[in-house]
């Protein structure tokens, strides 16, 4: 096996290091294009020069296909790129330890050494900002605090400039006079002057996905006929900016790229990553919510991000559509080895784990198995020592004064905002600095046909901000992404993965729908359905469903519930009401069936389905009492609260409510947000850590007057009202 440190004395007995290490620049020349700031590197102690490159296509490749590949095989050439903030040395680290590996697999590889070196930086920061801004704190204070503050001074002491700094170099690289575009230039004439049959396949690892998208349109554009394998490991690109330069390029035989595979981790091994030791999720988490110019920005290799995109969901066949043609291989899987296979349990692993690896290798020879299996450590190729002297001279006390307990949440805007820290009220027994918070929030617009509505994403998206800024990591759902069973999966596993003291919040906004009680706990013959984007199938997610979901939540976790939609009262953004004008001229929520058949569809749609349902989602039917609480004044069985979590009988309810309006009433809009959501989200970002949940209440109510058509409404516990809400 190759040695793992590029310049280790290991592999050449007998020779001195300095020796191994020209040796070991000798092997590589042949596969490695070193660039830096865009250009092939003309100085220092690995150099590549345009004859270099020239050589590689001339001489190199086609000595080595005469000795190893039979005529009747095409002629692999494999083209690396490695993450973007990594220095010369580990980058030439990788392409040392895998050369080897892919020339004994009959595939020739090379490897773009594209060297910035600003991890050090990036760990620089994050080590600053805890060491500098914080008191002390064990693994609980970490996860619950730190990671916001680490968000928010990455930013504030030049995260995002050196992210755009990468990915300035990254383009530079393809720019008409970069070295990437001579490259591409060399390996498409390379290819057109071939009369054997040549396949050309891009691998990029994280950031290695945004050099991608520059090279592997320029290689297209330069006489390479198709790429026939686009591999991304947990890639670091936008999902707009994967979708402007190379979805387009998707399943395309000739001049695109035939087949993209996506590996990357799964939510809950993303968040039990970590960066520098640091930063307790993955890489991939703090871009999304530091790194690039805006925050929260949706990245691909997160399972958030790209389920929520339609075209990219699409793509990667995340929609159920067959035919897709990229897919996704979600570390970690059942199998060890084999063409969907990956064990990477961090985001800088992925290249030097096995199964990863011979995956990669198996779909670009087109078998079930790589001819020799890659041994690996599945550890990042991380070498820097740690150094901040470069911020010895930076003046964050601004900083430190922002996260002071004594600060308020309400002088910094959503934006850019540093969270108050404030040790969370509870229960006695739990430890407040080892709570987490976690928040889902929905938000459909993009329902089918005329059901479409307007300012949900929007309200979504407002929560996001104002939750993430008051300290919770918060999951997106969208559009296509929110279906019934995308929900469910999504709000069963934030729950399941909670503990005593936790706090988690569920946000909705969307359609709401009344159907016909199959199991008659209803008293009025209905049960309330928040409406998911595939609703049309049947796919209701019933009061019933919510009810077992969050009943099921771990003893002592904290639930609250923002719904943002008509007739909340009774969980409903009325599905076939009369829309009314608000009382200022606003616009009302609702949806009228274009017939009655069309409603007697949807019955039908949801009465045929509801076994198969609940049989996918694994969620019990609720049994309830005979007896009905009173909340608010109104039956159970009518308010929001019997929707989503009134339980009957001795049962008490776990979890706090907050109803846009009362039961009879619509929710309106204006200027693109719900009136309720623009009001309560306000308040609770300038408010949030003095407010109880009654007093939220009366300052959300005072907001909207007495001469208002809808009235916000609080419905929980009377044990609850006076309890903080954050």
């Amino acid at each position: 096996m190759v040695n793992e440190r590029f310049g280790s004395s290991s592999q050449h007995d007998g020779r001195s290091a300095r020796e191994a290490s020209a040796i070991a620049v000798r092997e590589l020349r042949p596969h490695v294009i070193n660039i830096s700031e865009g250009q092939l590197k003309s100085s220092g102690r690995y150099q590549t020069t345009h004859d270099d490159v020239r050589a590689i296509f001339a001489q190199h490749i086609p000595a080595w296909a005469k000795a190893n590949v039979e005529k009747s095989e095409p002629l692999r050439i494999a083209v690396w790129a490695h993450g973007g903030l990594i220095g010369e040395q580990a980058g030439l680290a990788i392409a040392h330890k895998h050369v080897a590996w892919w020339k004994s697999n009959g595939i020739y590889p090379l490897y773009f050494v594209w060297e910035t070196g600003w991890c050090d930086a990036l760990k620089s920061i994050a080590a600053s900002v805890a060491s500098r801004l914080l008191p002390s704190g064990g693994r609980g204070f970490l996860d619950t605090v730190l990671d916001p503050l680490i968000e928010r001074g990455s930013r504030a002491l030049g995260g995002v400039q050196i992210w755009s700094a990468m990915k300035r170099n990254a383009q530079l690289a393809s720019a008409a006079d970069g070295g990437g575009s001579f490259v591409a230039s060399q390996l498409g004439k390379f290819v057109q002057s071939q009369k054997r049959a040549i396949e050309v396949h891009a691998i990029g690892h994280s950031a290695g996905s945004i050099f991608h998208s520059h090279f592997v349109p320029a290689a297209l554009t330069a006489g390479v006929k198709e790429i026939k394998t686009l591999q991304l490991l947990a890639p670091a690109i936008r999902v707009d900016e994967h979708n402007e330069r190379l979805l387009p390029l998707y399943g395309k035989k000739k001049q695109g790229v035939a087949h993209t595979t996506m590996y990357t981790m799964a939510r809950d091994l993303e968040e039990a990553d970590n960066c520098f030791g640091l930063y307790r999720k993955s890489l991939l988490y703090l871009i999304h919510h530091a790194l690039e110019p805006e925050l929260r920005t949706p990245i691909l290799g997160l399972d958030m991000s790209v389920t929520a995109d339609r075209a990219a969901a699409r793509a990667f066949g995340l929609d159920g559509r067959r035919g897709a043609p990229g897919e996704v291989v979600w570390s970690k899987t059942l199998l060890d080895r084999g063409r969907v296979a990956s064990q990477a349990t961090t985001h800088g692993g992925f290249d030097d784990d096995a199964a990863t690896m011979g995956s990669v290798a198996a779909r670009i020879l087109e078998s079930a198995e790589p001819r020799e299996r890659y041994v690996g450590t599945g550890r990042a190729f991380d070498t820097w020592a740690l150094s901040d002297d470069w911020l010895s001279d930076v003046d964050i006390s601004g900083l430190r004064a922002a996260v002071t307990p004594a600060s308020s949440a309400a002088t910094f805007p959503i934006s850019n905002a540093l969270p108050a820290v404030r040790p969370m009220p509870g229960a006695s027994n739990t430890n407040n600095t080892s709570r987490t918070r976690r928040a889902l929030c929905v938000g459909i617009d993009s329902y089918p046909g005329r059901n479409a509505l307007e300012g949900c994403v929007a309200d979504s998206e407002r929560w996001e901000s104002v939750l993430a800024h008051h300290g919770f990591a918060v999951e997106p759902l969208h559009n296509q992404a929110a279906t019934r069973q995308r929900i469910v999966d999504l709000l069963q596993r934030t729950l399941s993965g909670s503990r005593a003291g936790d706090h988690v919040v569920f946000q909705f906004a969307g359609h709401g729908y009344q159907v016909e009680d199959l199991d008659g706990d209803e008293l009025n013959g209905t049960d309330q359905a928040l409406v998911p984007v595939d609703f049309e199938s049947g796919a209701q997610l019933i009061d019933d469903d919510l009810r077992a979901i969050l009943q099921a939540a771990p003893e002592g976790v904290r639930i609250t519930c923002l719904m943002d939609c008509c007739h909340s009262g009774s969980n409903t953004r009325l599905l076939g009401a009369r829309a009314a004008p608000g009382a200022l001229g606003g616009k009302a929520r609702v949806l009228v069936p274009s017939s009655v058949a069309e409603r007697e569809r949807w019955s039908e749609a949801y009465r045929t389905s509801r076994g198969e349902v609940a049989r996918h989602a694994a969620l019990p039917v609720y049994a309830a009492g005979s007896s009905a609480l009173a909340y608010g004044g109104q039956p159970a069985n009518t308010t929001f609260n019997r929707a989503v979590g009134h339980l009957l009988g001795n049962d008490r309810m776990r979890w706090v409510s907050f109803a846009a309006c009362q039961d009879n009433e619509q929710a309106f809009e204006h200027d693109g947000h719900g009136d309720f959501t623009r009001i309560a989200s306000r308040i609770v970002l300038e408010h949030g850590l003095e407010l109880s949940h009654a007093e939220l209440e009366r300052r959300v109510l005072e907001a909207f007057g007495s001469a208002a058509a809808q009235r916000p409404r609080l419905d929980c516990e009377a044990s609850a009202r006076d309890q903080p809400l954050f």
